[in-house]
């Protein structure tokens, strides 16, 4: 699947899990392993969908020219996702499991969008080992 086709994956899956996280967020939580989701838990995993929506949907709408710039922001907070996960599965090891499957699903994201913004880049290698790179169109 080459990059725009993957970063277009990508932008829907967020609209989808979004979506299901602002409409049924007692049910996102007890799919991810929540035993007992909270008001405050549910609270914020509509804040999360709408998040996600939004991601997701700007990414679709917007110019060729601007997409690179969601998908930057998309990985930026990707990666901030995984590393806040990580810290919380050091913290509060009672919930690993919920917290591990959000890690799996963040660091995916991340995984995916680090492979496209690597593969939208073309680098020519030249001697003495310099590159002149430039972006696919």
């Amino acid at each position: 699947m080459h990059a725009p086709s993957m970063m277009k994956a990508l932008a829907a899956g967020r609209i989808i899990l979004g979506v299901t996280s602002l409409v049924a967020p007692r049910a996102f939580a007890t799919a991810v392993g929540v035993v007992s989701p909270t008001d405050e838990l549910s609270y914020m995993t509509r804040v999360y969908g709408a998040r996600a929506v939004a991601m997701g949907t700007g990414y679709l709408t917007a110019t060729p020219h601007e997409r690179a710039r969601w998908a930057k922001l998309s990985l930026a907070i990707d990666i901030s996702d995984t590393t806040a996960g990580i810290s919380q599965a050091f913290r509060q090891p009672s919930s690993r499991r919920p917290v591990a499957l959000m890690i799996v699903l963040t660091a995916t994201y991340a995984a995916i969008g680090l492979a496209a913004a690597r593969a939208q880049s073309v680098c020519l290698r030249l001697p003495r080992r310099a590159a002149v790179c430039r972006r696919r169109n």
